[in-house]
């Protein structure tokens, strides 16, 4: 068990550090975010940063899931 539990406590301490960064920084974010850039990177779509801190936290919650899933999946694969 202490295999697994190594790699799943630091997964779940660097998304506290990036939970404690992004609190940090929420307040210093403009109220208009831009959400999409062209291809000569240019913004040309914008979302306010209510909604951008939603996307972000949906996002870092998919991303944290599926790298823990990984962990535990990957224990039961053979060598």
């Amino acid at each position: 068990m202490w295999r697994l539990g190594v790699p799943v406590v630091l997964i779940l301490m660097l998304a506290a550090v990036c939970v404690a960064e992004f609190l940090y920084c929420y307040p210093q974010l403009p109220a208009v975010m831009a959400s999409h850039f062209n291809a000569q990177g240019v913004p040309d779509d914008w979302m306010p940063k209510e909604k951008f801190a939603g996307f972000l936290a949906v996002l870092f919650i998919i991303m944290g899931l599926a790298t823990v899933t990984m962990v535990v999946v990957l224990r039961y694969f053979p060598p």
